[in-house]
């Protein structure tokens, strides 16, 4: 798995910036996986089922769009080899977090 902390994605940026986007959301983690069905899965934990896509580009497209509002986030996205990658943006690891 490949990490990126720290600096939020250039992609995100630019759709808060171009929004007006204020961060209020809670933080968030969001999984965006190809399921068996061969589509494209985004899932929000915490929350019940899937939104469902028949292509990656617009998965992602609604993944940053969910990103963008939250004040933190960690994202998990398979690339089109299987592989996740992992992007977080004012993210604490566990053991940094207090319940």
């Amino acid at each position: 798995m490949i990490m990126t902390d720290s600096r939020e994605n250039h992609e995100i940026q630019e759709i808060r910036s171009a929004l007006g986007a204020v961060a209020l959301g809670e933080p968030s983690v969001f999984w965006l996986f190809r399921g068996e069905d061969g589509d494209w899965h985004l899932r929000r934990e915490g929350e019940d089922g899937d939104r469902t896509f028949s292509d990656r580009e617009a998965a992602l497209k609604a993944l940053r769009l969910a990103a963008v509002r939250c004040a933190s986030y960690c994202l998990y996205i398979e690339d089109l080899s299987g592989r996740f990658e992992q992007e977080c943006f004012n993210w604490l690891p566990p053991q940094s977090r207090r319940g």
